[in-house]
C-alpha cells in the first residue's frame, strides 16, 4: 500500500479493509452479533422469569421454559466467546496491516529528504508516526466499531425503556451528552500530551539503553555512571508519568462524576416503576428487563463509551500526524539502485560554494573552490566543525540546496539523478553501520546491484585478503556464512578495529569511481588510524580518494592537502609544500608529531 496525502476517521476502517479485508468484514459481523445480544438476552430473561412465576403458581406446563433456557443458554454462549474470538481476529488484522503499513513507512522515511533527519521537530514527528503504526489503526477501529455496537445496544435498550417509561430514556439521552463531550476534550488533550512528551520519552528510553543497554555494559561498569546518570533518567521519567497522570486525572474525576450521577439515576428509575408491579399492571419479568435496560444504559455510557471516544479522538489526532507526515518532501529517486554500469569520472569541481544549514545563517561554507581529478588521492584537514563532512555532505547530494557550483565532468551536481549521484561515490563515516547480517552480506551490501552475483563471494573474499580479515574469517564459526552482532544465538561479534576493517572492506567492493574516508577510525589510536589508511591507500592506487580527517598522520599520503578554516580552503598543497610553508597546517602537524613519534 502507499500512504494517503490525508487521513481521517474513515480511514480507521478503509485501511484494515484494504489489508485484511476477510478479516475486517469478520470483525464487523462480530460487533454485530455482539450489539444485539444484550436487548435479546435482556427480552429473553423477561420472559423466563414471567414464564417461571407462571409455572410457579400452577398457571403453565414445565414445558413453557425450554425455549427461554435455550435462548438464554446461547445468548450467555455469544457472550462468553466473543472477547476471545474478538482477540483473534484483531491479531489477525493486526499482523496483516503490520507489515503492509511498515513497508509504507519505512518506503517514506528511506525517501525523505535528507534535511528531515536533521531537524528535531520533524523526527519526533517521524517517530510518533512509525511507532506501531498498525496498532493506531487497529485502535481506531476498534473505537469506531465499539462506538457503533455502543449505539446499537443503546438503541435497543432505550426502544425497551421508550415503550414503558419514556421520561427515562430521555433524561438517560440528555445525560450522556455531557459526559461524550468531557471525553472528546480528554481525548484530545492527552494525545497532545503524548505529543509534547515524545522528546522527553525519547531521552529517557536513551539514558535507560545506557543504564541497562550492553552495548553500554563495558563502560557502565569501567566507569560506574550508573549513579550520576540515574537521577537524570528519574527526573525526565517522573516529569514525563506526572503530565500524563494529571490528565489521566482530571478525564477520571470528570468521568466518574456523571457515573455516580447516572447510578444514582438507576436506583430513581427502580424505585419510579414499583408501582405499577404493585398494582399489577407490570409484570416482575418486564420490570428486571426495564432495571436491566436501564443498568445497561449506564454500563455502556459509564464504562465503555468515554473510553471509546476518547481512542476514537487520539486517532483522529494520529491522523493529522500521519497526514503530516505523508505531505514531507521526499524523492521516490532516492530507493533506486546505483547506476550500473558507472561512468566514467574525470573531475569533481566545488566553485565559490556557499552553503548554510537549514534554520540557520551562518555559512559553513563560504565561497568554499577546489578541484577533484580522476586517479588522486586527497585529504580533508581542519578542526572540528570547519565543514569537512558538510562538504562530503554536498557531494553526495544531501543538501541540494547551496550557492555556486557544484560540477561532475563539468555538469551540474543538481542535474544528476540520485542514483548516478549514487554510483559517483562510496563513503564511509565516523558512524559507519554495523548490520545484523552475516559476515558476507555486511561486505557485499557495499554493491548492492551486484550482491547477489556468482563473483561476489570472490570478490568479498579478495577485499578481505587487502585489509586484513583472513584471521578474522578463520575464528568466525561459519566463517563468511556467520551472522554478526548480538541479535541471534548464532550471531558472533566484532571488536571495534574489526568492524572498521569490514567496514572498509565494504568501500573496496563498491564500483563507485570516488572513495570517502570520513574519520572512520577515529575511535582508534593515532598511529592505528594512520597505518590503516596507509594500507587503504596502497589497495585504492588507481582510484579516486578523498580522506577526511583532523589527525594529520594519514595526510602524508595524499597527493593534495585542503586545510578548511573559516568556511574556505585556507591552504592546499602536497605535506612537504604546507609544512615548508610554516601555516596552520604546520603548526597543527607539529602539535601532533609526538602522536606518531614511534613511526618513524
Amino acid at each position: 500500500m502507499n500512504l494517503k496525502p490525508k487521513y481521517t476517521i474513515a480511514d480507521s476502517i478503509k485501511v484494515p479493509l484494504e489489508c485484511a479485508p476477510q478479516w475486517t468484514i469478520l470483525h464487523f459481523a462480530l460487533m454485530l452479533i455482539h450489539s444485539v445480544e444484550p436487548t435479546l438476552r435482556l427480552l429473553a430473561t423477561a420472559i423466563f422469569i414471567d414464564r417461571a412465576l407462571l409455572l410457579l403458581n400452577g398457571g403453565a406446563a414445565a414445558g413453557c421454559l425450554v425455549w427461554p433456557v435455550i435462548s438464554l443458554a446461547l445468548l450467555l454462549t455469544v457472550e462468553r466467546v466473543y472477547d476471545a474470538l474478538r482477540s483473534l481476529v484483531n491479531c489477525q488484522i493486526q499482523n496483516i496491516m503490520r507489515s503492509s503499513l511498515r513497508e509504507a513507512i519505512i518506503r517514506k522515511r528511506a525517501s525523505l529528504l535528507y534535511p528531515y533527519m536533521e531537524d528535531g521537530k520533524t523526527w519526533d514527528l517521524v517517530v510518533r508516526v512509525s511507532n506501531m503504526a498498525e496498532v493506531q489503526f487497529l485502535y481506531g477501529m476498534n473505537a469506531v466499531t465499539e462506538i457503533i455496537g455502543i449505539c446499537i445496544i443503546s438503541a435497543g435498550l432505550l426502544t425497551v425503556l421508550l415503550t414503558n417509561v419514556w421520561w427515562a430514556a430521555v433524561l438517560i439521552a440528555v445525560i450522556t451528552i455531557p459526559m461524550i463531550r468531557i471525553a472528546v476534550k480528554s481525548g484530545t488533550t492527552q494525545y497532545q500530551v503524548d505529543r509534547e512528551l515524545s522528546k522527553t520519552t525519547r531521552k529517557y528510553e536513551y539514558y535507560s539503553s545506557l543504564l541497562s543497554g550492553r552495548e553500554s555494559v563495558n563502560e557502565r561498569t569501567l566507569f560506574g555512571y550508573a549513579d550520576y546518570l540515574m537521577p537524570q533518567w528519574e527526573t525526565l521519567y517522573n516529569d514525563a508519568r506526572k503530565k500524563y497522570m494529571r490528565s489521566q486525572a482530571e478525564w477520571a474525576k470528570k468521568s466518574k462524576v456523571g457515573g455516580v450521577i447516572m447510578s444514582l439515576f438507576i436506583i430513581l428509575i427502580a424505585f419510579a416503576i414499583l408501582p405499577p408491579v404493585a398494582a399489577g399492571t407490570m409484570t416482575v419479568g418486564l420490570y428486571v428487563a426495564l432495571v436491566q435496560a436501564a443498568a445497561g444504559m449506564v454500563q455502556n455510557i459509564v464504562n465503555r463509551l468515554p473510553g471509546a471516544v476518547v481512542t476514537y479522538t487520539k486517532f483522529i489526532e494520529y491522523c493529522k500526524d500521519i497526514s503530516a507526515f505523508s505531505n514531507l518532501k521526499d524523492d521516490a529517486a532516492y530507493l533506486d539502485q546505483p547506476d550500473n554500469p558507472v561512468k566514467a569520472f574525470q573531475s569533481l569541481e566545488f566553485k565559490s560554494v556557499r552553503f548554510a544549514y537549514p534554520g540557520t545563517s551562518k555559512y559553513i561554507l563560504d565561497g568554499i573552490s577546489f578541484t577533484i581529478e580522476n586517479g588522486k588521492h586527497y585529504a580533508f584537514v581542519g578542526i572540528n566543525g570547519a565543514g569537512k563532512t558538510t562538504v562530503i555532505k554536498l557531494i553526495l547530494g544531501l543538501y541540494p540546496e547551496y550557492e555556486g557550483q557544484i560540477l561532475v565532468n563539468g555538469e551540474d551536481i543538481g542535474h544528476m539523478e540520485p542514483r548516478q549521484r549514487k554510483a559517483l561515490v562510496s563513503a564511509l563515516f565516523q558512524d559507519f553501520a554495523q548490520y545484523p547480517l552475516t559476515f558476507e552480506e555486511n561486505i557485499s551490501i557495499g554493491d548492492t546491484v551486484h550482491a547477489q552475483d556468482e563473483a561476489m563471494r570472490a570478490r568479498v573474499l579478495e577485499a578481505c585478503s587487502q585489509i586484513g580479515l583472513n584471521q578474522t574469517i578463520d575464528a568466525l564459526s561459519d566463517r563468511m556464512n556467520t551472522p554478526l552482532g548480538r541479535y541471534t544465538d548464532n550471531a558472533q561479534d566484532l571488536s571495534g578495529g574489526q568492524w572498521q576493517r569490514v567496514a572498509i572492506a565494504r568501500t573496496i567492493v563498491s564500483p563507485a569511481p570516488i572513495h570517502i574516508l570520513d574519520e572512520p577510525t577515529s575511535a582508534a589510536d593515532p598511529v592505528s588510524e594512520s597505518e590503516l589508511y596507509r594500507e587503504f591507500e596502497e589497495i585504492s592506487r588507481g582510484w579516486t580518494t578523498i580522506f577526511i580527517s583532523h589527525r594529520l598522520g594519514s595526510t602524508k599520503l595524499a597527493d593534495k592537502i585542503f586545510l578548511i578554516h573559516d568556511g574556505k580552503i585556507a591552504e592546499s598543497g602536497t605535506h612537504e609544500d604546507l609544512m615548508r610553508s610554516g601555516g596552520m597546517y604546520s603548526v597543527m602537524y607539529e602539535s601532533q608529531r609526538s602522536w606518531y613519534k614511534w613511526e618513524n
